[in-house]
């Protein structure tokens, strides 16, 4: 399992558990908005955060989507690949592995 922490951030493997903040977090129009897709469904942010769960077992293994998690409020605000931003939950294609919180909590810029 991988898990390491920043003063602010816990960056971690996703959970099963995470699908709820995913789906909340990907739902909003400033999420999905500037990538071809519509908005994604409760079934749709399941499949992907079960094929990350699945990834976790490959050996070799090559994908390494995280999960942010806010260490005050213990909320999942973004993930990435560290690697690639062709992931299915990275929201910007032109950012490397980071998707962007709405109010830019945890971005690149």
């Amino acid at each position: 399992m991988i898990e390491f922490q920043t003063d602010r951030l816990l960056v971690r493997d996703v959970r099963a558990s995470d699908a709820d903040a995913f789906h909340q977090y990907m739902r909003r129009e400033t999420y999905w908005r500037d990538v071809p897709i519509e908005p994604p469904t409760v079934e749709f942010v399941t499949s992907l955060v079960n094929r990350c769960i699945e990834n976790q077992s490959e050996n070799p293994r090559t994908d390494y989507f995280l999960a942010a998690v806010d260490k005050g409020s213990e909320e999942l605000v973004g993930g990435g690949d560290p690697a690639r931003s062709e992931h299915p939950l990275a929201a910007r294609r032109d950012r490397m592995g980071r998707q962007r919180q709405p109010h830019g909590a945890w971005s690149r810029d």
